[in-house]
């Protein structure tokens, strides 16, 4: 599990720090590294998860599957749309809502009091949070991207603490 938390940890501070870092903070950029994010994140959790997680491995995939969709939307919404601000406010937001729908579900099928479980209710938490900002907030431009990169860093800080303060097994 740490392997996988810290992996999905430097995935979304990866991207986080590309949306930060690049000057052009416009609405192709963010679609294009979100769907970067998301694709690589759709091949390499379940693979690793499958590798050295066995246990996590129909979650990962579920996730994996979520995630492969929207990179897919992703991209094609980049390439293809005139409104690309509409098209990352939708794209970031339908993929939160959804991964916050499993994260929730999968909490709720572990422990309550484990670390898993509570990991998972603020990831979850976090998405929530992102799409609702989205979808009731909409924001310009700018805006949209920065808060994009705020919430992958602050899911991979997360992600990273809960890496490293997960209790032996």
């Amino acid at each position: 599990m740490r392997l996988l938390l810290s992996l999905r940890a430097a995935l979304a501070i990866a991207a986080g720090l590309v949306l930060t870092f690049v000057q052009s903070h416009s609405s192709l950029l963010g679609l294009f590294t979100f769907a970067g994010f998301a694709a690589v994140s759709a091949i390499l959790v379940p693979l690793a998860s499958l590798l050295f997680a066995r246990a996590n491995f129909l979650e990962s995939l579920a996730q994996g599957a979520v995630n492969a969709i929207a990179a897919i939307f992703s991209w094609f919404m980049a390439t293809n749309a005139d409104q690309t601000i509409q098209s990352l406010l939708w794209c970031v937001s339908s993929w939160a809502v959804i991964i916050a729908v499993l994260e929730l579900y999968f909490a709720k099928k572990q422990l309550k009091a484990s670390a898993g479980s509570k990991e998972r209710n603020i990831s979850a938490t976090l998405a929530l949070l992102l799409a609702i900002a989205y979808l009731v907030i909409g924001f310009d431009e700018t805006s949209s991207v920065g808060l994009l990169s705020a919430y992958l860093v602050l899911s991979g800080v997360h992600l990273g603490i809960s890496a490293a303060s997960e209790t032996a097994k």
